[in-house]
């Protein structure tokens, strides 16, 4: 296992940084949605479209990017993923930000989906369950240290503080 440590704990990682990105929106809604001069309840669709992305993109970008292998899709999804949400942390206006969330949840399906067909197939003979377990953490975490910080870092500086440190972890 102590070679699978490094490519492990990055999977690890991105998925943190994805289940972060997914969950936190909610946690900053109010502040978005003042700071966009909107409402909650339009806020609110930020939600909605990059789950929307995510569910309908995964299938979808898990076919079409096998082709390229685990590594180039999970990096190539990772900078999306990442620019996606420096570019929301940029954003101005609701519109921008709603096209930077669809981005987000595609980019996010493209890495979920490669990252654990990576780990599965990665894992020594009989590891693929505690492999996929390890990468699957990373979305557990998210809900009790990534979403609970970005919430906490968006009321204390910015929401957009908020998106730029979920793009900065996705780079790791």
């Amino acid at each position: 296992m102590p070679s699978s440590l490094p490519w492990l704990t990055a999977l690890f990682i991105a998925t943190l940084a994805l289940g972060t990105d997914e969950f936190v929106i909610a946690g900053v809604l109010n502040l978005v949605a003042a700071d966009l001069n909107t409402t909650p309840g339009a806020a609110g669709q930020l939600v909605t479209v990059f789950a929307a992305s995510f569910a309908i993109g995964a299938p979808v970008l898990a076919v079409w990017l096998n082709r390229f292998g685990h590594k180039k899709a999970l990096l190539a999804g990772l900078l999306i993923f990442a620019a996606a949400n420096l570019g929301c942390a940029a954003a101005t206006t609701l519109a921008t930000l709603l096209a930077l969330r669809v981005l987000a949840g595609l980019s996010a399906a493209a890495v979920s989906t490669a990252a654990f067909s990576a780990a599965a197939k990665g894992a020594p003979d009989g590891k693929q369950g505690k492999y996929l377990s390890i990468v699957t953490a990373g979305l557990t975490v998210a809900l009790f240290t990534g979403v609970p910080l970005g919430t906490w870092f968006g009321a204390v500086f910015s929401w957009r503080t908020t998106f730029i440190l979920i793009g900065a972890v996705s780079l790791m």
